[in-house]
């Protein structure tokens, strides 16, 4: 089973998700990816920027939700999907503290404020101990929602007062936003020529995937801690990290694929500083430009 946890209750007990039945089931798409319509979404095929309703019986738990267009009124939004790399399952209560910081770090790239300030709370969705050993799951799944009330359109950039529409859900930041590296997410979109060094900092200016671009972010990692590999290990590391997720995204082997993989990932400087992510970008190595998300294309 997979627990859902309202952050704003989180020791008031918690909504139990039974990874059983329909865990797997996807919701119906339109091209890019986004929902198209109101329809049965597993919560093993959650990914960020799907909006959905949170479940009415959950007395036996539940393994789907009703997954809704962003740009239709819904009770959650999700923000951030990622893998805990751990060996061994760390325990229920640990769990949870896991997912909870995990989610919280996540919070202002999506919603563009800090969680302090904002009208939206997170919740959470992880492995349990059965989903850990029995189907090898580590995903956590983040998401907000409004203590009182639903949202209509997306949340990114909630707290930015600039929220995008419900069409760029699914497919990036919005048009033209300057965004660090460091905040990109899964299903941005931008151009190499928009990279720029400012601050001792690189920014993307992140685009809707439905324009020309030549670039798009599919996966993110955090690297293991420990003393700098040296700059070849670091970029042999982190691209089998990426090819490793690339058929997850795109919908076939990388080997079979016409699209090549390139990250961002830590120099020694920027490991001195604490970090260990990789950005995975899908790109073509014809120079040709992407239009539409790569998502589930298969090609």
């Amino acid at each position: 089973m997979r627990r859902h946890l309202p952050a704003a209750a989180i020791l008031a007990g918690a909504l139990v998700l039974a990874a059983c039945g329909g865990a797997t089931t996807d919701a119906t798409r339109d091209e890019t990816g986004q929902i198209a319509d109101t329809s049965e979404l597993g919560v093993f095929r959650m990914r960020v920027s799907d909006c959905f309703n949170s479940p009415e019986d959950t007395e036996n738990g539940t393994s789907a939700v009703e997954g809704v267009p962003c740009d239709q009124p819904h009770d959650n939004e999700v923000y951030a999907v990622y893998d805990h790399d751990a060996s061994t399952f760390p325990g229920d209560t640990a769990m949870e503290e896991i997912a909870g910081d995990g989610c919280y770090d996540r919070f202002a790239d999506f919603t563009g404020g800090p969680y302090e300030t904002s009208a939206l709370f997170f919740g959470a969705l992880w492995p349990s101990q059965d989903t850990w050993e029995g189907q090898d799951d580590r995903e956590i799944i983040c998401y907000v929602y409004l203590e009182a009330g639903q949202l209509t359109g997306t949340a990114r950039g909630y707290d930015e007062g600039a929220a995008s529409d419900a069409g760029d859900a699914a497919s990036g930041s919005g048009s033209g936003t300057a965004v660090s590296v460091f905040g990109l997410i899964t299903g941005d979109c931008f151009d190499t020529e928009s990279i720029q060094e400012g601050g001792g900092e690189q920014t993307v200016d992140v685009i809707d995937c439905s324009l020309p671009h030549d670039n798009e972010v599919f996966h993110l990692f955090d690297m293991d801690d420990g003393d700098f590999p040296g700059d070849d290990a670091v970029e042999t590391d982190a691209n089998e990290g990426c090819v490793a997720q690339f058929e997850a995204y795109v919908g076939i082997g990388y080997d079979d694929s016409a699209i090549y993989v390139r990250a961002f990932y830590p120099s020694v400087d920027t490991w001195a500083d604490g970090d260990r992510e990789v950005v995975c970008m899908l790109y073509d190595p014809d120079g040709e430009k992407f239009e539409g998300s790569m998502r589930g294309a298969a090609i």
